[in-house]
């Protein structure tokens, strides 16, 4: 086996290690953030209503996660410029 190889594929698994850290690190924030937001909608609903029910924000939240992950599927795949016919090929 040439040396020019083994030089190549270990400085592709570096970046692939390196990438795989970058993604941990991003997906940890991330999740942090969500429980974040979480936790902080209930206590302003809990502050501004004694009365809201904990559930009832917890999926309130829930929803309007989804509703952001499917615009944002729909937004990645082009499907309102497709349905609007300003779709271009790239």
């Amino acid at each position: 086996m040439r040396w020019e190889h083994v030089e190549k594929n270990a400085n592709f698994y570096d970046e692939r290690y390196e990438m795989m850290k970058q993604l941990q690190k991003t997906a940890a924030f991330l999740v942090g953030l969500c429980l974040f937001i979480v936790y902080a909608s209930v206590a302003y609903a809990h502050g501004s209503d004694p009365n809201v029910a904990t559930g009832d924000v917890i999926n309130m939240n829930l929803v309007a996660g989804g509703l952001g992950i499917v615009g944002y599927l729909l937004m990645v795949n082009e499907i309102p410029q497709k349905l609007l016919g300003t779709y271009k090929e790239k």
